[in-house]
C-alpha cells in the first residue's frame, strides 16, 4: 500500500471502546498522527484545537451524531473529508449521509481492509491536492500551451480586461489596445441574456469556477459562440486577485449539431419525429404508446390540395397537444398522416386510454375550418403497452382495428403469448446447455487504424455454436438469456475465453459490457479479479452498450474509476443513434467511441450520415476522444472513411469475426 497517510493527521471519534481500539489497532503507524475521542463535543474540541486533515465519526451518538456533526461543520464552512460508521439498519441514515454530500460510509461491524481502502483513497485526494498546489509555481510554463489552443483573457478583480491573446484579438476583430482597459460588454451579443452575467459574476465572486456558453459579436456585427470557463486566481491568503477566461469557439460544431436536431424534428409540425420516438423507446422500462392514424387522408389531398392537407396535420397535432398539455406524454409526427403519443409509466393505464378514447371522440365530432373549407377528420388508433416490440404491436393493433371497422383497438398479447413462452422456453434450453457444454465462444473482428494503415485491436464478439456445429448470432439468444438470468455467465465466459486467447498476444482487445453486468457487485467482482490477473490490462477495453441506457451515472463512474485504476480503457458503443447521446460523453470519462452502423453502411450514397459523422468526430477531436466507425464493410464506405478519417475502422471489408486471428493484417 501507497503511504499518503503518512502525510495526514486523522480525528476518530467512536463511543464504542471496543470499535474504537479497534481503529486504533488498524491505523495504527498508518498516519501522521491519530486523535481520538470517545464523545462528539471532546471530538469537536480536539478539532478545534489540533485541526485534523481527516474525520473518522460514529454515527451513533445520541447528542450529536456523524452526520449531525457534518451537517455542523458544513454550516460554518469547514471542508474536511469525513468517514461515517453506521451499522447495516440506519437506512434513514444513509439517505441523509447522502443528501449532506458525505461521500464515505463505513458499515460495522469494521472491516480493516475497507477501512484502509477508504481512507487511503482520501488521503491519496488529499495528498494530489497538496501536490497541485505546490505546482502552481509551473503554471507559467504552461502559459503558451493554453495560448496556443484557447482563446484566454485575464481581468482585474472589477472585470477590466488586462490580458488578451493573439486567438482572442482575431476571433473578436479588435486590436489589443481596444481590448485592454476594457470589460468584456465590448464583445457581448444582444441576445445574451443578463441573467448569465449575473450568475456568471455570483460564482466567481465566491471563489468558484464557472462554466457556460455564452454568444459574442465580433467588431464587424457578426457573432461566434463560445464554451468558457472563468476561473477566480488567488493569493496565498486565499484573496481574489484577477479572474482568467479559457474559451473554445464552438460556432461550427453547434451549426453542425443544429443539423442533426433537424434530423429528428419533423420539419411541418415541427414536433419530434420518427427517429425521436425510437431514441426515446430505447430508454422506455414502462412505454405506453398510441399510433394515431388520419382517416382517409390521400382523399383529404386529393380534393383539398396538399397545402390543405398540410394544414390539417399542424391542426391535428395541436388538438392532440392540448390533450396530453396536463400529463407527462410526449407526441411525436410519424411520417405520411399518423401521429404517436407515448408515455412511460407502469401506473394507471387506464387514464392513458382514456385521453386517446376522449381524442378519438373529440376528433370524431369536430369539424376543421382550414382556408374557408369545412373538413371533418376522424382518426384510428391502435395502443399497445408491451415492454418489448412496442411500436410494432401497437401498429398491428392499428390495422386490427382498421380491418374490425373501430376507431381504437388495444393489441392484445394473449394471442400470441403461448407460442412465444414455447419459443423463449426452447431457447432457454437450447442457451443453458451450450453453456454447460462450453459452445458459448467469443469470436474477433480486427480494428484497423487508419493512421499506422494496421489492425491494432480486436473485438470480442459473443457466439452461440449449436449442437450441429453451427454459428448463432447473439441477436437470436442474448435477449432470451437476459429473461432467464442466464447473461451473467455469457458475459463470464467471454471474459474468461478472451482474457485468456489475448495473455500472449500483443493486440488491444475489447469486450461488450451492459448496464446491467456495471451495476450487478457480483459481477464488477469477478471483472476486478480478472483484470488483476491479466498481465497487460492496459491493453483491455470494456465497450458500454449505449442501448441498454445510462441512468445510474454514479454507479456507472465508479466502475470506470475503478478499471481505469488498472490502466483499462472504455469505450461507448453504437454512438449517434440520438441527440441525447451527446451527454453521455460529457458524463462518463471515456476514452473511444464507436459510431453507430447505421450511419456508415449507407454513408457512401448518403449526405445526411455524412454530415452527422464527421459533427461527432468533430465533436470527439474536441474532447479528446478516439472514435472508431463500424459496419465498414465496402470498399466505397471505406474511401469515405478515409477522407473523415476516425482513428479506427470496423467492418467487414477490414475482416469478418473469427473464431482465431488468421492473419494480422
Amino acid at each position: 500500500m501507497n503511504s499518503f497517510l503518512k502525510h495526514f493527521t486523522l480525528l476518530i471519534v467512536e463511543d464504542d471502546i471496543v470499535c474504537n481500539k479497534q481503529l486504533m489497532d488498524i491505523l495504527q503507524d498508518k498516519c501522521l498522527h491519530i486523535f481520538s475521542a470517545q464523545s462528539s463535543r471532546d471530538g469537536l474540541k480536539l478539532f478545534e484545537d489540533k485541526n485534523p486533515d481527516i474525520i473518522l465519526t460514529s454515527n451513533s451518538f445520541s447528542d450529536l451524531n456523524g452526520l449531525q456533526m457534518s451537517e455542523l461543520l458544513q454550516k460554518v464552512g469547514v471542508e474536511k473529508p469525513i468517514v461515517v460508521t453506521s451499522t447495516l439498519d440506519e437506512h434513514d441514515a444513509l439517505i441523509n449521509a447522502i443528501s449532506l454530500g458525505v461521500k464515505n460510509y463505513l458499515f460495522k461491524p469494521i472491516n480493516s481492509v475497507e477501512v484502509l481502502h477508504v481512507l487511503q483513497s482520501i488521503a491519496e485526494q488529499l495528498y494530489i491536492k497538496k501536490q497541485y498546489k505546490e505546482a502552481n509555481a509551473l503554471l507559467a510554463q504552461y502559459k503558451n500551451a493554453v495560448d496556443c489552443s484557447s482563446i484566454v483573457t485575464k481581468t482585474d478583480k472589477k472585470g477590466i480586461i488586462v490580458y488578451v491573446n493573439q486567438q482572442f484579438i482575431d476571433i473578436s476583430g479588435y486590436d489589443r489596445s481596444e481590448l485592454i482597459g476594457k470589460s468584456h460588454k465590448i464583445v457581448r451579443h444582444p441576445d445574451s441574456p443578463a441573467s448569465t452575467f449575473e450568475d456568471l459574476w455570483k460564482t466567481i465572486r465566491s471563489k468558484k469556477v464557472w462554466k457556460g456558453v455564452i454568444k459574442n459579436r465580433a467588431k464587424d456585427g457578426s457573432s461566434y459562440t463560445v464554451s468558457v470557463t472563468i476561473m477566480p486566481i488567488l493569493n496565498e491568503k486565499e484573496e481574489i486577485v484577477e479572474y482568467i477566461a479559457i474559451r473554445q469557439d464552438i460556432t461550427k460544431f453547434l451549426e453542425q449539431q443544429d443539423i442533426i436536431v433537424r434530423q429528428t424534428t419533423d420539419s411541418l409540425t415541427q414536433l419530434p419525429n420518427r427517429e425521436k420516438l425510437l431514441e426515446f423507446l430505447e430508454k422506455s422500462t414502462y412505454p405506453n404508446l398510441a399510433l394515431i392514424n388520419i382517416d382517409n387522408f390521400r382523399d383529404i389531398n386529393d380534393l383539398y390540395s396538399y397545402e390543405v392537407g398540410d394544414k390539417i396535420l399542424i391542426e391535428i397535432g395541436k388538438i392532440i397537444d392540448k390533450h396530453i398539455q396536463q400529463t407527462e406524454c410526449t407526441l411525436f409526427k410519424l411520417p405520411s398522416d399518423e401521429f404517436a403519443v407515448l408515455i412511460d409509466t407502469a401506473k394507471d393505464v387506464y387514464s392513458f386510454e382514456e385521453m386517446i378514447s376522449t381524442l378519438v371522440r373529440d376528433l370524431k365530432s369536430r369539424a376543421l375550418n382550414i382556408d374557408e373549407h369545412v373538413v371533418n377528420v376522424g382518426v384510428t388508433v391502435g395502443v399497445s403497452h408491451s415492454k418489448r416490440n412496442v411500436l410494432s404491436n401497437a401498429d398491428v393493433a392499428l390495422q386490427d382495428a382498421r380491418k374490425l371497422k373501430k376507431h381504437y383497438l388495444v393489441y392484445n398479447e394473449d394471442s400470441n403469448s403461448r407460442e412465444k413462452t414455447r419459443e423463449n422456453l426452447n431457447w432457454h434450453n437450447v442457451i443453458k446447455k451450450a453453456i454447460k457444454d462450453n459452445r458459448i465462444v467469443p469470436y474477433y473482428q480486427p480494428i484497423y487504424n487508419l493512421n499506422t494503415n494496421k489492425i491494432e485491436k480486436y473485438e470480442a464478439l459473443v457466439r452461440l455454436i449449436d449442437e450441429k456445429g453451427e454459428v448463432i448470432s447473439p441477436f437470436f439468444f442474448l435477449d432470451i438469456a437476459k429473461k432467464y438470468r442466464l447473461y451473467e455467465y455469457v458475459t463470464q465466459i467471454m471474459i474468461e475465453k478472451t482474457f485468456e486467447y489475448f495473455k500472449d498476444k500483443s493486440y488491444d482487445f475489447s469486450i461488450n459490457l451492459s448496464i446491467e453486468d456495471i451495476l450487478d457487485e457480483h459481477m464488477v467482482a469477478f471483472i476486478v479479479a480478472k483484470i488483476k490477473d491479466f498481465n497487460e490490462p492496459e491493453r483491455i477495453v470494456f465497450e458500454i452498450t449505449e442501448t441498454e441506457g445510462i441512468e445510474n451515472y454514479l454507479e456507472v463512474e465508479l466502475f470506470l474509476q475503478k478499471i481505469k485504476e488498472f490502466g483499462c480503457k472504455v469505450a461507448i458503443d453504437d454512438f449517434g443513434t440520438g441527440y441525447s447521446n451527446f451527454e453521455y460523453i460529457i458524463k462518463l470519462n471515456i476514452d473511444y467511441l464507436k459510431i453507430d452502423g447505421s450511419l456508415i453502411k449507407n454513408i457512401a450514397n448518403n449526405c445526411e450520415s455524412k454530415v452527422v459523422v464527421e459533427t461527432i468526430l468533430i465533436f470527439a477531436q474536441k474532447l479528446g476522444i478516439k472514435t472508431i466507425t463500424e459496419f465498414v464493410s465496402t470498399k466505397e464506405s471505406f474511401a469515405v472513411m478515409q477522407e473523415l478519417m476516425p482513428n479506427y475502422v470496423q467492418g467487414y471489408y477490414i475482416g469478418e469475426p473469427e473464431r482465431t486471428i488468421q492473419n494480422d493484417n
